[in-house]
């Protein structure tokens, strides 16, 4: 069986924690009140976002996640690619890409 996020903090080693969302109270040491195991800080995306690759989808600077339309994105709101970009856009850019090569070559 996988241990649980509590026992797996407790084996690492405790920095002061800089914690960017909330933590689930329930999963922290308890003998260590206000210290965070650095495996347990997430940084969560900004308001209004799904992912945290989605930061640079208005400006066409984020990368499509490339598993969120077939199998579901295991990452979720965690993930470094974008949730925002429709269906077919990694493909669109990819041959977009060759398309540009081919062109300069």
């Amino acid at each position: 069986a996988a241990a649980s996020p509590a026992a797996k903090a407790a084996r690492l080693p405790l920095r002061t924690p800089v914690v960017l969302g909330e933590e689930p109270v329930s999963e922290l040491p308890q003998h260590l009140p206000g210290v965070v195991p650095e495996s347990l800080v997430v940084a969560l995306p900004p308001a209004g976002l799904p992912s945290l690759g989605a930061a640079g989808h208005d400006s066409g600077q984020c990368k499509p996640c490339a598993f969120l339309y077939t199998k579901g994105c295991d990452s979720g709101a965690l993930c470094a690619f974008c949730h925002l970009c429709e269906v077919g856009e990694k493909k669109r850019r990819r041959r977009e890409k060759l398309k540009m090569r081919k062109a300069t070559a």
